[in-house]
């Protein structure tokens, strides 16, 4: 599969294998995954496997919104976008991505402090080690 995504902006985020042999390839990309794409690299990754060995299922498909990020070209790809993150202590963090270093991020947010009886919003930048991070999940963008 690295030879046929190789000369694209497409990059593989996480190869599943669940239950019965099913085979789940989650592919991202700088500038979004058309579903022609998908296809032609299911075919093509099908024509390498052999079904005489082995039956199974094959799902090529976008990771989506909805999955957490895996890579840093993930983070790279989200970066100035709002996510949430949980930490492994368990700590959860909505901020904006604002710089992804090798080995972790800079996050800034928002928080209130109690100031003389009174709340005031403060701004914070937090940076994290890709270790200290359980999961991280873009909050989509509406427009």
């Amino acid at each position: 599969m690295k030879e046929k995504i190789s000369d694209t902006d497409i990059f593989l985020v996480d190869i599943q294998v669940r239950n019965n042999d099913n085979i789940f390839i989650f592919l991202d990309s700088e500038n979004g995954l058309t579903i022609n794409q998908c296809v032609e690299i299911s075919k093509f990754v099908e024509m390498n496997l052999d079904r005489e060995k082995k039956d199974f299922s094959l799902e090529v498909s976008s990771a989506g919104l909805d999955l957490p990020l895996k890579i840093i070209k993930q983070y790279k790809k989200y970066l100035n976008w709002d996510l949430e993150i949980i930490t492994l202590n368990g700590e959860k963090i909505e901020a904006n991505l604002s710089k992804v270093y090798e080995d972790g991020i800079k996050i800034s947010y928002k928080i209130k402090e109690k100031v003389k009886n009174k709340k005031v919003l403060f701004n914070k930048e937090k940076e994290l080690k890709f270790n200290e991070i359980k999961t991280t999940k873009v909050i989509p963008k509406f427009k």
